[in-house]
């Protein structure tokens, strides 16, 4: 499937802080109504939700009849708030929701947003395999690297792979916090047009996978909240591997800190922490990412800067008790460094330091 591309969002062109070209997006108009499948109701899970709510059905698929029982005795509802207007609160409802693994569940899935942990998204998607075909799309927004091809080689290997849902990789540009189950403050990423969700076909989709891929993009698109973007894999690559530099950068270290952004960046140890991860980064990452040291540093300082208030998911997943990402960001590095014979000893110093980190709080 080709998409035309041009170069504005709602009418307007821009040169991406992160790229060194002018964005190509692809504009399209809102899709007709139908289903969306969220699987992972954390804080972009229920963004998600929320927004989808206003144009399309949406299901939310929870992890336990714990989680079922907890949504139904909110009435079915998200609360969504967002930080320049803090006197409003907004409760969506209308939701539907059911329990991942659910026998009794016979609806075939055509769109599901997955917004597990990295580490959970393999065995998430496998709770729904049953519901998922080839006409399906799974659209996955997961911090690091490393997700989709994991999840293709575990659920669909070999000659199942013809049988594979197809794969839209989305980059999550927002900032927002999941401050009890079902109720989330949007801190930022609504507004601006280099911030938000960009979303992309994976290259591996077949060519009869064009349509409803284009379906299920197009339902995202034009939903103000959301500032959903569609940008040509070339571009999302880059930008995918410029967010995992930004996630190495702040995750670790605020979550062994228990910390917000702004309160990291506010001492100068934690810069320099920031600019040897980079340094790191960009000795790895140069085959693939075309960024100087610098620039990275200003890409990860820039975002804590504009999000200084939020504590990012490991720092969510740490106060939580709950085991975090971090083998699929500064570990997905210590894993190419160790390829390209590179030493990287902030980045190992801070995978053990959290790994030690959960150990203590007996994280799960």
């Amino acid at each position: 499937m080709m998409y035309s591309l041009c170069t504005a969002v709602l009418g307007r062109s821009f040169i991406h802080p992160l790229f060194p070209i002018v964005v190509a997006v692809v504009v399209l108009d809102i899709s007709s109504s139908m289903r969306y499948h969220v699987l992972g109701t954390g804080a972009i899970g229920c963004h998600f939700a929320v927004d989808l709510r206003s144009q399309h059905d949406v299901t939310l698929v929870l992890r336990s009849e714990k989680a079922l029982q907890d949504f139904l005795s909110r009435q079915n509802e998200i609360t969504y708030r967002r930080v320049n207007q803090p006197d409003e609160t907004v409760r969506i409802s209308g939701f539907d929701a059911m329990v991942a693994g659910d026998t009794s569940y016979n609806t075939h899935m055509d769109a599901v947003i997955v917004t597990t942990k990295a580490q959970h998204a393999t065995e998430a998607v496998r709770s729904i395999k049953p519901h998922l075909s080839r006409s399906s799309t799974l659209v996955l927004f997961q911090n690091g690297m490393g997700v989709a091809d994991e999840l293709l080689e575990k659920l669909w290997p070999g000659p199942d792979r013809q049988e594979a849902p197809a794969i839209v990789i989305g980059v999550n540009r927002h900032s927002v916090m999941r401050t009890e189950p079902f109720d989330i403050l949007h801190n930022a990423g609504w507004d601006k047009p280099t911030d938000g969700y960009f979303v992309s076909p994976s290259p591996e989709i077949g060519a009869e996978q064009g349509d409803q891929v284009q379906s299920v993009m197009q339902g995202m698109i034009g939903l103000a909240r959301l500032n959903t973007k569609i940008v040509p894999w070339s571009t999302l690559s880059q930008f995918m591997m410029k967010k995992l530099v930004v996630n190495c950068g702040l995750n670790a270290a605020t979550g062994i800190l228990e910390c917000s952004n702004g309160e990291y960046i506010a001492s100068e140890q934690g810069c320099q922490l920031i600019r040897q991860i980079c340094e790191e980064c960009a000795q790895v990452l140069s085959p693939e990412l075309d960024a100087t040291p610098d620039e990275l540093y200003d890409i990860v300082h820039g975002t804590a800067v504009d999000a200084a208030p939020n504590k990012c998911s490991t720092v969510q997943d740490i106060m939580a008790k709950r085991l975090t990402e971090i083998e699929y960001i500064n570990g997905y590095i210590i894993r190419k460094a160790k390829e390209r014979n590179i030493p990287v000893p902030t980045n190992t110093f801070f995978v053990l330091l959290l790994h030690a980190k959960e150990h203590q709080i007996h994280a799960k």
